[in-house]
């Protein structure tokens, strides 16, 4: 006798085809699924578009991350630089009393060497007004041994050191000793030309060619040519 369809799921029901049925359509879900998670793993970034969390995680997401913080971070604290005191009215005359005392005795100082080459007072006083920039040229040389503190193998190498001790001599003192070191061979010509308005580095070059006729003698040319 033929069995009915009624039957057969009766009897299939009977021997446990529901769960037959379900672990079948479990099956079918998890191969699926499996499907589904390799075909994404071999897109390009979709493993990491997975591991991404999202919004409601807390984080931001991809359209989110190169968007700037609204609100800006407190700057850091920068140090302070030391700031330097500020020389007062009274430091600055002082300052310039001090430089106009300094070129008064370097001027004072050209003017004694140039009365030892030969110069009369008055003339000698007259070159050393008209010749600042060689004061000026000693009595730098003299602020420089005095800041490096090299009086001594200054005094060596001129010779000086045997007659007197340079670092205690006063500012004009130094100024003559520096003149009469570098003026040993020109004779006070230097100071001479720039009185007469030749610049102090041309008056250095010309020196040579003509202190050998002496500095009273260059005096009276110049005074005979010239308003001297």
């Amino acid at each position: 006798m033929r069995e009915s369809a009624r039957q057969r799921a009766a009897r299939w029901s009977a021997t446990g085809g529901r769960a037959q049925w379900a672990n079948l359509a479990r099956a079918r879900r998890m191969a699926a699924a499996g499907e589904a998670g390799h075909g994404a793993a071999r897109r390009p970034g979709a493993a990491r578009t997975a591991m991404r969390p999202g919004r409601r995680d807390g984080w931001l997401d991809r359209r989110q991350c190169g968007r700037r913080p609204t609100s800006s971070p407190r700057p850091l604290p920068r140090r302070r630089d030391p700031v330097a005191a500020c020389a007062s009215p009274a430091d600055a005359e002082t300052a310039s009393t001090s430089r106009s005392c300094d070129a008064l005795e370097a001027e004072r100082a050209v003017a004694e060497l140039l009365r030892e080459h030969g110069a009369s007072p008055a003339d000698a006083a007259s070159i050393a007004a008209r010749a600042p920039g060689y004061a000026a040229m000693l009595a730098d040389g003299v602020r420089e041994l005095d800041e490096l503190g090299l009086w001594e193998s200054w005094s060596s190498g001129v010779g000086a050191g045997r007659e007197v001790e340079m670092a205690g001599l006063g500012f004009g003192r130094k100024v003559y000793y520096m003149g009469k070191a570098k003026s040993r061979h020109g004779r006070g010509v230097v100071p001479l030309l720039e009185s007469v308005g030749v610049r102090l580095s041309s008056a250095k070059l010309i020196e040579p060619y003509v202190s050998a006729a002496g500095l009273p003698v260059l005096i009276d040319r110049v005074r005979s040519t010239t308003s001297f």
